[in-house]
């Protein structure tokens, strides 16, 4: 009788914490809120995806909003209140960068916070423009997401080993098998090319197993051999620091009052 009444009183206690977990399961915002509707369900799916497991794996958020329309604010103000007002951020430092569009204004802001701003710096978002507008510009919003949620992942990867990207550390691009092929079967035919019209200019050319063959009779003559040791100079030029390694991010303060980086425009 005892044993039944414990098993009720745990089942009390599960049934009445069970809402609790519920919410605290629920808690964190949605990475990806399509609001301006550019995505499908499974390109939706398929991104959130990527962003929870590369946010929970370097305690860094990162998120994707898109927006109808800003009204008559800047882009940039409005990326900074969302990732503020909106409960974003990992970790005891709200960490994390924050991507928006605005559908009909063409315009895109990246707010970066704490640790988001160390791993995504004034260099690193440059670079981030450059590989995801030119998809924004031909309406290409899925492959332009997913762009960004591969960068996000190997600049969050290469800030943790503490080495940022930045003007002297910049991602390298994989290239795909077959440009690899391609380049290496120009570069065969370039080769035998080349080789075969050297051959070509050397007809006249004999094979002579004697160096003497090689030397004009008459033509050298050495009356006098010696060494002279004249002077020396050693320049030395100390060697450059390396101060690009951590990168700088240019921040600004957001109407919070918190201390945001990044970078916006249109497309």
């Amino acid at each position: 009788m005892k044993k039944i009444k414990r098993l009720a009183a745990l089942f009390i206690v599960l049934a009445l914490l069970a809402p609790s977990v519920l919410v605290w399961a629920s808690a964190h915002p949605d990475r990806v809120v399509d609001e301006a509707d550019l995505l499908t369900d499974s390109e939706e799916t398929e991104l959130a995806e990527k962003l929870d497991t590369t946010s929970e794996r370097y305690e860094c958020d990162v998120v994707v909003v898109t927006i109808r329309s800003i009204g008559n604010m800047s882009a940039q103000a409005y990326a900074d209140d969302y990732y503020d007002y909106n409960g974003y951020g990992m970790g005891e430092k709200a960490s994390g960068i924050l991507l928006l569009l605005a559908s009909t204004e063409r315009k895109w802001a990246i707010s970066t916070y704490k640790d988001g701003a160390y791993a995504f710096n004034d260099a690193g978002l440059t670079y981030l423009e450059d590989q995801i507008i030119p998809y924004f510009r031909e309406d290409d919003y899925a492959g332009g997401f997913q762009e960004f949620a591969n960068l996000a992942e190997q600049f969050l990867k290469e800030a943790e080993k503490g080495t940022p990207y930045s003007d002297s550390n910049r991602p390298r691009r994989k290239l795909a098998l077959e440009w690899i092929l391609l380049s290496a079967v120009i570069a065969v035919a370039l080769a035998f090319l080349v080789t075969m019209l050297m051959k070509s200019q050397l007809k006249s050319v004999r094979f002579k197993d004697q160096a003497a063959d090689y030397i004009k009779k008459g033509s050298f003559h050495l009356n006098r051999n010696e060494d002279i040791f004249l002077y020396s100079r050693v320049t030395r030029v100390p060697k450059p620091k390396d101060n690009d390694k951590g990168g700088h991010s240019t921040m600004h303060t957001s109407s919070s009052g918190r201390s945001h980086g990044g970078r916006s425009g249109s497309f």
